[in-house]
C-alpha cells in the first residue's frame, strides 16, 4: 500500500528558525556537505556506536537468531535539519545485504497552547524482516511489504535514548495507520499522546471498542478499508470515521509535559465516542470527517 505524504497532516509543526548571517540555507548545506564531516545520528551518535548499542541492548543476538549477521549502520550526509539512518545485514540465504531498519526524521517547532518547542519529527520509521514470510497466523498490516522484527518497542526506545541526548523538547510521530498509533500508545515506556486531546480520547475509545477481541489486524484493516463508523455523543446515527494522521507527541521536558497535561481534561470528550466496524464502507465515507482531527 502506498505511503501517504506527511505534507498536509502536520499543521502544528513549523520549520526551525535558523540564522546564517545572510547566507541562504543552500549555501550552508553546500558548505557542510563539501566539508564532509563524519555523519552522526541526531548530531550525537556515530554508526559504530549504534551497532555497539544494538549488542549491549540484546538486539544483535535476537537478529542473529533470525539469521542476520554482520550488521551495518549507515548515516547519510543530509541537509541541515534532516536526519536519517539505515541498518542492514547479511543473511545466509541472500546474496545481497538486506535492509532491516530505515529511519527518516527532521527537526521543527511544535506549536503548543503555551507556545512552541523544539521537536524531532519521525518522518518514516520502518522495521522489517525481509527473509520472513506472511502467513495466516501473521498476516500483513496495512503498509507492510515484509513482516516486522517484533522489536518495535526496543528499537524505538533506543532511538528515544539518542534523542534524549539532544536539545529536543518533544519527539513527534505522525501515525499513518491505526496500528501505528496503538503501538506507540500501548507501550508504557513511550507514553505518546495525541496533541489534540479530543483525538487522544477518540483513540482510547477506538482501542476500547475495536480491540475488545484483541485483533489489531482486523481493526487496522477496517480503518484502511474505510469500514469504521462512529456514534458521536448525543447523536443517533452512525457515520463513517476515516483514519487521518495527526501529531502524536512524547514530552521530553517538564514544560512540554505540562502543556500536554493541561489539555487532559478534554480527553473524556473523545472517550465518549463509540466505534464499530461494518462489513462495507459507508456510502458517505469520503465526505465524512471525524471531529477533532
Amino acid at each position: 500500500m502506498k505511503r501517504k505524504s506527511l505534507e498536509g497532516w502536520i499543521s502544528r509543526i513549523l520549520p526551525l528558525d535558523v540564522s546564517f548571517d545572510g547566507l541562504t540555507q543552500e549555501d550552508v548545506d553546500s558548505a557542510l556537505l563539501d566539508h564532509r564531516p563524519v555523519p552522526l545520528l541526531f548530531g550525537r551518535t556515530s554508526a559504530a556506536a549504534v551497532i555497539d548499542d544494538l549488542g549491549k541492548w540484546g538486539m544483535q543476538e535476537r537478529l542473529a537468531q533470525r539469521g542476520y549477521q554482520d550488521l551495518k549502520a549507515e548515516i547519510p550526509h543530509l541537509a541541515v535539519g534532516q536526519e536519517g539512518m539505515q541498518i542492514s545485514a547479511s543473511h545466509p540465504r541472500s546474496k545481497e545485504r538486506l535492509v532491516l531498519m530505515e529511519l527518516k526524521a527532521f527537526w521543527g517547532k511544535l506549536e503548543l497552547p503555551q507556545g512552541t518547542c523544539r521537536a524531532l519529527i519521525w518522518d518514516w520509521l520502518e522495521l522489517r524482516d525481509p527473509m520472513a514470510e506472511f502467513h495466516s497466523s501473521r498476516p500483513p498490516l496495512p503498509g507492510q511489504t515484509a513482516p516486522g522484527l517484533s522489536m518495535f518497542a526496543e528499537l524505538v526506545d533506543l532511538m528515544r535514548h539518542y534523542v534524549g541526548q539532544t536539545e529536543a523538547e518533544a519527539l513527534v510521530t505522525i501515525p499513518q495507520y491505526f496500528h501505528n498509533a496503538v503501538l506507540y500508545q500501548k507501550d508504557p515506556g513511550l507514553r505518546y499522546r495525541f496533541l489534540d486531546p479530543l483525538r487522544q480520547g477518540q483513540l482510547l475509545a477506538q482501542m476500547r471498542d475495536l480491540l475488545a477481541d484483541g485483533n489489531l489486524y482486523s481493526a487496522t484493516w477496517a480503518f484502511a478499508e474505510n469500514r469504521v463508523e462512529t456514534l458521536v455523543p448525543g447523536a443517533t446515527e452512525w457515520i463513517g470515521f476515516p483514519w487521518t494522521p495527526s501529531e502524536l507527541v512524547l514530552a521530553l521536558t517538564p514544560l512540554v509535559k505540562e502543556a500536554l497535561d493541561s489539555q487532559e481534561a478534554l480527553v473524556p470528550q473523545g472517550e465518549a465516542y463509540k466505534f464499530r466496524v461494518v462489513s462495507t464502507p459507508p456510502p458517505d465515507i469520503e465526505g465524512s470527517f471525524h471531529l477533532g482531527g
